[in-house]
């Protein structure tokens, strides 16, 4: 990790007094900071700055924090065009230099005389021995001056691992499974934002992308979002299976977030059977619960929603489904052929709101007990 001085002078900067105290009296929420480095070359997310105000007023360190981004250029803040290359900035550190101490720029001039801490280029690296004593310096400047944070000032616990860099030898890429049916591949340091069909091509396509983005060959970690990691190669075979097995329009709404509850979902949707589940070596849970959405032979409606209600997971699915054969607003009419079946669903509907009515009225009577 590197250290990055940024200087700041807020009667010429874009970016004013008035967005520095807003955004401290907003609860430590600053939105997307981003700011101009002159040393840009090997700079990448997860580095560390530190902001010194300059120019007149209390000067000196009044923000610290990380890179939540590599560079990247983009239009001269200051309209004469040059070549510009910006941060986003994750600060852990804001202490308003108009009403509270800070660190300021005489000390740190006799502490790192090495260093012009007066101004000039902002985003200038500090040598890492340098950077060693600055964060010594800090860190006693925070810990005589703690009462300040309750007063206006503030500090956040910001992880600087949580930002890759395209220049990382790892990249992690995060696979999704979206509500249309399509593998959405993500990838924030290199910008890749990949989807399709068929799982081996995205992963292909990305590995492909992010060499062309980093001009190496970094190890490439693929991860999938919302699924613990110990079931990843297990879930990777339930999205091929769903992958060759659904249909153009199918659509999923994720209304459950295990990874039993997502995998027979998916199945269920795409009409894998209980018994291709148990022969693929999916859990017993999942081929248990897919075996309660088979429908016996002659059952109704309200008949196997009475028999599968009781399973919370299954009842859900089952509801939603309900509620789409009774959204009817969409249709040009409704045909006398199609009574009976909304009828059906309808008594399904108001059986499945009556359960809810009692598990209602159970919550409130022992809310009273207690």
């Amino acid at each position: 990790m590197k250290t990055y001085i940024l200087f700041w002078n807020p009667a010429v900067s874009s970016y004013k007094l008035e967005n520095f105290q807003n955004e401290i009296e907003d609860t430590g929420y600053y939105g997307d900071m981003t700011w101009s480095i002159w040393e840009h070359k090997n700079a990448s997310a997860g580095d560390r700055f530190f902001l010194v105000r300059c120019g007149d007023g209390n000067t000196g360190i009044c923000m610290s924090g990380y890179f939540s981004s590599d560079p990247y250029q983009d239009e001269d803040w200051s309209g004469k065009e040059r070549d510009t290359y910006y941060v986003n900035l994750e600060p852990d550190i804001m202490i308003n230099p108009e009403y509270l101490p800070i660190l300021t720029t005489a000390e740190l001039v006799s502490a790192i005389p090495e260093f012009d801490w007066t101004g000039g280029h902002s985003g200038r690296l500090i040598d890492a021995h340098l950077a060693e004593k600055l964060e010594a310096l800090w860190e006693n400047f925070l810990d005589e001056h703690s009462y300040i944070f309750d007063n206006h000032a503030v500090a956040l616990e910001v992880d600087p691992s949580d930002y890759e860099s395209k220049i990382d030898d790892k990249q992690t890429v995060e696979l999704n499974f979206t509500d249309y049916g399509k593998v959405l591949a993500l990838n924030t340091s290199c910008l890749i934002e990949i989807d399709g069909s068929d799982l081996e091509k995205v992963k292909k396509q990305v590995t492909k992308e992010i060499y062309k983005a980093t001009g190496k060959k970094p190890e490439i970690i693929f991860k999938y979002s919302g699924v613990d990691e110990e079931y990843w190669p297990l879930y990777e075979k339930a999205l091929k299976i769903v992958l060759a097995n659904k249909k153009e329009n199918d659509r999923f709404d994720w209304i459950c977030w295990g990874f039993e509850e997502k995998v027979t979902y998916m199945f269920y949707k795409v009409g894998i059977s209980s018994a291709e589940a148990k022969k693929q070596g999916f859990p017993e849970d999942v081929y248990n619960v897919l075996k309660l959405f088979e429908r016996k032979n002659g059952e109704g409606l309200l008949q196997y929603v009475k028999r599968v209600a009781k399973y919370k997971f299954v009842r859900g699915i089952v509801r939603h489904e309900i509620n789409e054969a009774l959204n009817v607003i969409d249709r040009e009419s409704v045909s006398v052929d199609d009574i009976p079946s909304l009828n059906e669903n309808l008594a399904a509907y108001h059986y499945l709101a009556s359960l809810d009515e009692k598990e209602r009225l159970r919550r409130l009577k022992a809310r009273r007990i207690q």
